[in-house]
């Protein structure tokens, strides 16, 4: 088993995780207002304080990478803060802010995702009462900015938010908490929500008996292209199904190969889920309810978000708001990996 604490101290609540083409992994500790940084032994090599004064949910909701050649920014969702927060990925530097807080286009409320196509577009999701996903395209002006560690100035990216994002959705559909957003392959994006979230005032038409014609639940997961249209939608509980739902869904990955990772956060969720675009059901991986902990060979703690490393067909899982740890898993096993030659690095 590879797995790893937060250095100094344990990780108060992981809520997200990135890694770095050049191999670097970026943890966000949501509660304790930090970004940690680690080799993919798990080895640390450095933390940023995120707005340290912030309260009650924290600050580091979300962390993601830009798509440019050497991922040169990082890009933190701020939820409690209602905002994007920008930095350099060379040395932390922070660059600046997108959005505020607010319910119109170009702000937030509880921004809980983030993640860039391949042409630099940003895309954010909201949880509690936002309940929506929204486009940033890439402004045509910049920031100038020279790190400290190279001395070459690089161009920082501005955003202009794209209000047509996505198109109404058909059959009255609405959404809940947006509590994953992700870019795949052919810039296609994807979101996955919380239907339970969705008041009865809001869903009328799903009511026994209906209260009014609109509206219904919309599908927990969506795919969306470039122009807002969605082109697939699918999950959910089902009877029989070969899969358990989780009870809080939490988290979206889409692979190279095309599969779709799904984490959850909800204290009997012990377990992710892997399936194809079409929703078809792949793998799961640990038991609803299981009563674990970090040494658990099988079963997550409230695992919030998945991050796949495609060429060494691992998954980094952020493990998470019960068990506080990375792990890393093997993306067709499922199993537990441990790399002895760094075995005095790590821990349990």
């Amino acid at each position: 088993k590879r797995q790893w604490r937060g250095h100094g101290a344990e990780f108060q609540r992981i809520s997200s995780i990135a890694v770095s083409k050049d191999g670097f992994v970026y943890v966000g500790d949501r509660k304790a207002n930090k970004l940690q940084v680690f080799k993919k032994d798990g080895a640390f090599v450095r933390e940023l304080s995120v707005a340290p004064g912030t309260l009650m949910n924290g600050s580091v909701w979300d962390v993601n990478v830009s798509s440019d050649a050497k991922q040169e920014f990082l890009f933190i969702a701020d939820g409690q803060n209602s905002t994007v927060r920008v930095y350099s990925r060379a040395d932390l530097a922070p660059l600046g802010m997108i959005g505020d807080g607010g319910r119109w286009p170009g702000r937030f409320y509880a921004v809980n995702n983030v993640a860039m196509d391949s042409k630099g577009n940003l895309f954010t999701g909201e949880g509690y009462e936002g309940k929506r996903v929204q486009r940033w395209a890439k402004a045509l002006t910049a920031i100038a900015y020279t790190p400290l560690t190279s001395g070459d100035m690089v161009m920082a990216p501005k955003f202009e938010v794209d209000p047509d994002f996505p198109k109404v959705l058909p059959k009255h559909w609405v959404t809940g908490m947006s509590v994953g957003v992700a870019v795949d392959e052919q810039d296609h994006v994807w979101m996955v929500h919380r239907p339970p979230t969705i008041s009865p005032n809001e869903r009328g038409a799903d009511q026994t008996p209906p209260t009014g014609e609109c509206c219904m639940s919309a599908p927990p997961v969506m795919e969306f292209d470039q122009g807002g249209n969605l082109l697939r939608s699918w999950g959910g509980a089902k009877d029989g199904a070969p899969f358990d739902w989780p009870l809080s869904n939490h988290g979206l990955w889409i692979d190279k190969q095309g599969n779709v990772w799904i984490g959850a956060n909800h204290n009997a969720d012990s377990h992710i889920l892997k399936f194809t675009k079409d929703g078809k059901f792949i793998a799961q991986f640990g038991k609803p309810g299981a009563a674990t902990n970090s040494n658990d060979p099988d079963n997550f703690g409230s695992p919030a978000k998945i991050m796949v490393d495609d060429a060494r067909h691992e998954a980094y899982v952020a493990h998470g708001y019960r068990n506080r740890r990375v792990v890393v898993i093997d993306t067709e096993t499922g199993a537990r990996k441990r790399s002895e030659e760094h075995t005095s690095e790590l821990q349990s």
